[in-house]
């Protein structure tokens, strides 16, 4: 029993250590929605261009794939808004 109990301590510890250390949300409204779209499709297109343009040589492509990475990770601020979904 007094094992669970440090068990279920060091759980609480460790939520309210990655708490501490997340980093904040970004809140988000309209026009960075619609901003943050347009830059997406830009990436988009520009990495279906150099993938078209060099098919066959990965590295001329791969800074396409990283921005294009980049902007997708960027999307995960509409989880903190869901007023926006409709």
């Amino acid at each position: 029993d007094e094992d669970e109990e440090e068990e279920e301590d060091d759980g609480e510890l460790n939520i309210d250590k990655m708490l501490d250390e997340a980093e904040p949300a970004e809140i988000m409204d309209l026009p960075q929605l619609k901003r943050l779209v347009l830059a997406l499709d830009r990436k988009i297109a520009k990495n279906q261009e150099m993938r078209i343009k060099h098919p066959d040589e990965p590295s001329r492509f791969m800074e396409s794939e990283v921005e294009l990475f980049e902007e997708i990770s960027k999307m995960q601020a509409l989880a903190t808004a869901p007023e926006l979904y409709t």
